[in-house]
């Protein structure tokens, strides 16, 4: 008798990750198994949570293991979370370049609030020098999202008519449907899903060589039939603390030991509490410039004020007034980025100002 291996994964990325290379999908829930670190993926029939069980009817081997037997080798840096932005940009840029994909392919975004889809979206775009089309479709009613009919009165037939801000697409523009599934209006999904099947308008006109992208908030989903998953590749985005520790640190000089405590609170946000002030991304960067600005801000405390930093930049030296090595409060610090940062903002803008007066 030939005994069936058994994969024995440690963690949920592993066990998603064989999930995913067999196509298997479990009734059963597994966070049970996952918490006592010893989830058994068997290959033909589903999960055993028992390790005693699988060792004495199967043949188990580890995770890594499994990779290499089957020329699946991946390590566990590369499972874990290769980075939010990262994996976006490559899916985007895949999409983007493959002619068959773009025009017969919607990638779909789903993470938390305020963890930046949006903004990579739109820089994506930005980097390829085309247009970007952004429409949240939460607030859109039917005729607004294509199109629509309409009576001539004068033949009195009907007439379809685009919609106007798609009617400017361009080949290699890009359509951005934000909140696809966040109180939708049924009527306003279906319209946008025949769009997205069919790439042409009311009036007959084709769009083909467009892309178009979907992200939504796994929080309060509208009821998801099988006719709406099918248009959609769905892709579930993980935050990345290094990826946002990076930014924190070039953009504001932030601590490692602030932006770690941060990431934690990020990680442990559960948005179905009745709480007010959610951690996210967003509201982090709108609480910096809070209190970069001399405004109270109830993120405050969360920047651990009394934290000091070692001030090593010539220009922080400068303008601080201090030596290099000394350590000054990490808020005053953030204030001085942030007064730079509006400087150079007010600067530009007011440059522009002169540019179109001229």
């Amino acid at each position: 008798m030939i005994r069936e291996e058994c994969v024995h994964c440690t963690t949920k990325e592993e066990y998603d990750f064989v999930c995913k290379c067999f196509n298997l999908s479990f009734s059963n829930s597994v966070d049970e198994y996952i918490n006592k670190g010893e989830i058994c993926i068997y290959w033909k029939t589903g999960t055993y949570s028992d390790l005693d069980y699988a060792i004495e009817y199967h043949t188990v081997i580890s995770f890594n293991e499994w990779c290499k037997l089957t020329n699946n080798y991946l390590n566990n840096k590369q499972i874990e979370n290769k980075g939010m932005i990262k994996e976006m940009l490559d899916i985007l840029e895949k999409t983007y370049t493959n002619p068959i994909l773009r025009r017969t392919t919607v990638p779909l975004f789903m993470s938390s609030p305020g963890q930046g889809k949006s903004t990579v979206i739109k820089q994506f775009a930005e980097s390829k020098g085309v247009n970007m089309v952004k429409i949240t479709l939460s607030q859109r009613m039917p005729n607004e999202v294509v199109g629509m009919l309409m009576p001539d009165l004068k033949t009195g037939k009907m007439v379809a008519f685009n919609s106007y801000e798609l009617s400017k697409v361009k080949p290699g523009d890009i359509v951005f449907f934000d909140e696809v599934f966040n109180g939708t209006l049924k009527q306003s999904l279906d319209a946008t899903l025949n769009f997205f099947e069919d790439r042409k308008f009311p009036n007959g006109e084709r769009c083909d060589d467009i892309m178009i992208i979907a992200a939504s908030n796994p929080q309060g989903l509208i009821n998801l039939t099988p006719q709406i998953k099918e248009r959609f590749i769905r892709y579930d985005l993980k935050f990345s603390a290094p990826e946002y520790q990076a930014y924190l640190k070039n953009k504001y000089g932030m601590p490692e030991s602030i932006s770690t405590h941060l990431c934690t609170l990020i990680n442990k946000e559960k948005f179905e509490m009745a709480m007010w002030d959610y951690v996210t991304p967003r509201s982090i960067e709108k609480a910096i410039n809070q209190i970069g600005c001399d405004i109270p801000s109830p993120y405050q405390d969360i920047l651990l004020p009394f934290l000091n930093a070692e001030i090593n930049s010539p220009i922080d030296i400068a303008l601080l007034g201090v030596k290099a090595g000394d350590k000054v409060p990490y808020l005053n610090l953030l204030k001085l980025i942030i007064k730079n940062n509006n400087d150079v903002e007010t600067s530009k803008l007011k440059s522009k100002e002169v540019s179109l007066v001229s």
